[in-house]
């Protein structure tokens, strides 16, 4: 197995050929890896190393985007991403919408970075929660944070493991 970007990275500059596809969406990464170390979890075992891009519009060539970041919101350029996607618009003047095809880490959800989802017009939301059942006020808060945005509890999904006590998670660093 492989660790990390394919044969060092050369792959990472290379933009599909989205004129060749027949579609209205594309793939983008703001980030590689993850900041936490889960213990059931592979992706930072075979990326060790989580990477974050500072900017994606240079990328955006479709209506549609979808995000296959592992944890899209620890991407410290997160706030500047979201801005510069809800300004964003295609040469034609559209504007994009977005989603993310992971959940977003419901330790990182904040007001702010709800409000900022929301105008850069990010749809079909998922929240990820990890964590043992006392931890849930944090996915609660997540979800008010979401719901203040304009995101209504019933259309957010939650994707949902509940570790065992003998289970661990290991951040890579503390959020706080």
């Amino acid at each position: 197995m492989e660790v990390g970007p394919y044969r060092g990275g050369v792959a990472e500059d290379c933009e599909p050929a989205y004129d060749l596809q027949d579609c209205d969406y594309q793939v983008i990464q703001a980030s590689r890896g993850c900041i936490r170390h889960c213990s059931f979890c592979g992706t930072w075992r075979i990326e060790p190393k989580a990477m974050f891009r500072r900017s994606v519009v240079d990328s955006i060539v479709k209506p549609k985007v979808v995000f296959y970041d592992n944890n899209f919101l620890a991407n410290p350029h997160v706030a500047s991403i979201l801005g510069e996607v809800a300004d964003f618009r295609l040469p034609d003047g559209r504007r994009v919408l977005c989603e993310c095809q992971c959940g977003f880490d419901t330790r990182l959800i904040t007001p702010e970075l709800a409000k900022a989802l929301k105008r850069a017009r990010f749809r079909n939301v998922r929240i990820s929660w990890d964590g043992r059942y006392e931890e849930w006020p944090v996915v609660n808060a997540a979800v008010d944070a979401l719901e203040e945005a304009g995101y209504p509890r019933r259309d957010t999904a939650a994707g949902a493991l509940s570790l065992h006590a003998d289970q661990n998670r290991r951040p890579a660093f503390d959020n706080g």
